[in-house]
């Protein structure tokens, strides 16, 4: 079956103000991972492949936005 991906496990880690997620979907998954300060505008910060089902997604630069969101996109 195919599982669709999804953030888990999301917190706030160090240095402070990072983000951190566990990223999970079906194995072999390509897909980008988006971010926006204003849920209108999305860029791309990086292209990933799921090789396990499971794999850690960290944003150091969360920090430097009032406001930033995160989704997944797959081609």
């Amino acid at each position: 079956t195919n599982m669709p991906p999804g953030f888990s496990s999301v917190s706030l880690g160090r240095p402070a103000g990072s983000f951190r997620a566990s990223i999970t979907g079906a194995v072999g998954l390509s897909m980008g991972i988006q971010f926006s300060t204003n849920q209108v505008f999305w860029q791309t910060m990086q292209t990933v492949t799921n090789v396990t089902g499971t794999l850690d997604f960290e944003d150091t630069n969360a920090v430097l936005f009032p406001n930033v969101f995160y989704r997944l996109t797959v081609p």
